[in-house]
């Protein structure tokens, strides 16, 4: 926008458009996508229209949008069943087998780009959130594939999640769009037993206590490992935080043992190897690799990744990279979540794994 625009409609500067009294620009959308702004009731309704000048395709018949924000979970799903509203973005989770059941509605499920795992604190010589005698048990890969093992994802998928969730063997948003091959993509088995061993093996037959730093909305996840984990003698403590808290923690390093999610809409690989999974430096690399291991191999796999033109040895680069990973147990994988909406019966939606409705390919009767 040029500066001549911005004086005439009240915008003088950049900084403007964060203060919160009346302007142009505030009031009156831009853009260039499919649909076009008619109308907007904040927390009440908003109303879009075709752009006739679009310059992609429409794929779908939606010419229309009216957007209807409805709080109550019950009164969101009566409307949708009664034919009111077309499409829902967030059905109760609680209720989606018996809307599932509903003729008058149909359920979409399919994995999100989103991966759930737990990290743990790699570098310090002594655990700084519990109790392991001056000692740090996961320094030690056996007493990290014994918390793998102790932790049985398909329960939790089950009884926390609700089947909304596929379980995870890599720490990628989506392996398949990343060209991992499916031989890479297996979990280490669900056992106990040897879950046992190995923490025998390592030195603690008797387990250790450890604090589990968890996102608030998350807190069911990290209750449940809490209790598969005590099962094989490890004692863990659920550190419950809000948003703003959990991540200063990470950030700072100031953690043992933390579930984190990781996703987004690019799958290329690059994007999680780079700043979750090579070691720390000063040129960016390794921000949310919050358990601070190093490890000089798979930086070296990482960094070639990254400058690879060709694309076969780009993607073997990135497999052995990611099967290093899976085989030194540096983060423990949980699942994938889903996220799912629901529609009329008679409407066609495509479920995207970045959780976007992509409006120009809705069809309605």
């Amino acid at each position: 926008m040029s500066k001549a625009w911005c004086e005439k409609h009240g915008v003088a500067r950049a900084q403007d458009f964060n203060r919160k009294e009346e302007t142009h620009a505030s009031r009156n959308a831009m853009g260039t996508g499919p649909f076009m702004l008619v109308s907007r009731e904040a927390d009440v309704r908003s109303v879009f229209k075709r752009n006739p000048r679009w310059w992609g395709k429409f794929e779908g018949n939606v010419d229309e949008i009216v957007y209807t924000t409805v709080k109550s979970d019950a009164t969101r799903m009566a409307a949708l069943a009664a034919g009111d509203i077309d499409f829902v973005l967030d059905p109760p989770n609680q209720d989606i087998e018996r809307l599932r059941r509903d003729p008058r509605i149909r359920i979409y499920r399919e994995p999100e780009n989103l991966v759930f795992f737990l990290g743990m604190d790699q570098a310090r010589d002594a655990l700084v959130h519990g109790d392991a005698k001056g000692r740090n048990p996961f320094k030690d890969r056996r007493v990290r594939l014994a918390l793998y093992q102790a932790i049985d994802t398909e329960a939790i998928n089950r009884v926390v999640m609700r089947g909304l969730a596929v379980p995870a063997a890599l720490i990628l948003p989506n392996p398949e769009a990343a060209g991992v091959p499916r031989e890479l993509n297996k979990r280490f088995a669900y056992d106990p037993g040897a879950a046992k061993r190995l923490l025998a093996e390592a030195g603690y037959a008797d387990g250790f206590a450890v604090d589990l730093d968890c996102q608030n909305v998350r807190e069911s996840v990290c209750t449940a490992v809490a209790g598969q984990l005590a099962r094989v003698g490890v004692r863990v403590k659920v550190n419950s935080l809000q948003n703003a808290r959990f991540f200063a923690k990470g950030q700072s390093r100031d953690t043992s043992f933390y579930l984190l999610g990781w996703g987004g809409q690019n799958t290329d690989a690059i994007f999680t190897l780079q700043p979750l999974l090579h070691s720390r430096n000063a040129k960016g690399d390794g921000d949310y690799n919050w358990g601070d291991y190093r490890d000089e191999k798979l930086d070296a796999l990482i960094d070639q990744a990254k400058v690879e033109m060709d694309r076969a040895r780009r993607q073997a680069l990135i497999n052995e990279a990611i099967r290093m990973q899976h085989e030194k147990v540096y983060h423990i994988p949980l699942h994938r979540r889903m996220s799912p909406w629901a529609s009329r019966a008679g409407v066609d939606v495509v479920h995207r794994p970045d959780s976007w409705l992509e409006v120009s390919w809705v069809k309605v009767p």
